[in-house]
């Protein structure tokens, strides 16, 4: 379930439109996720679909909101889930040192 939201997450802001017209800022580390879309593409039942992401959101790993026509998913540690090159060079120079 956390694979399929982290395949959604935006890596820049842009605008997201509903199908009502009405406009969202998405920025980066967020996504809307439809869970019927969603609950097919994982090919689970709606049920099993919601109960992942609630368990997501009392694990902090995930903050939910409501909104219109899907769910606003915000992963909090987004930036930390990559590997910054700087500490990738410190460590290739470490173990060159020793």
């Amino acid at each position: 379930m956390f694979i399929y939201i982290f395949g959604k997450l935006a890596n820049k802001p842009y605008n997201y439109r509903y199908a009502g017209g009405k406009r969202v800022s998405i920025y980066e580390g967020q996504c809307i996720i439809h869970i019927t879309t969603m609950a097919r593409a994982l090919g689970c039942s709606l049920y099993a679909a919601r109960k992942a992401l609630n368990e997501l959101a009392e694990e902090n790993m995930i903050h939910k909101i409501k909104a219109g026509n899907g769910l606003a998913v915000k992963v909090p540690f987004y930036k930390s889930l990559f590997i910054k090159e700087e500490k990738i060079q410190k460590d290739n120079d470490k173990q060159e040192q020793e």
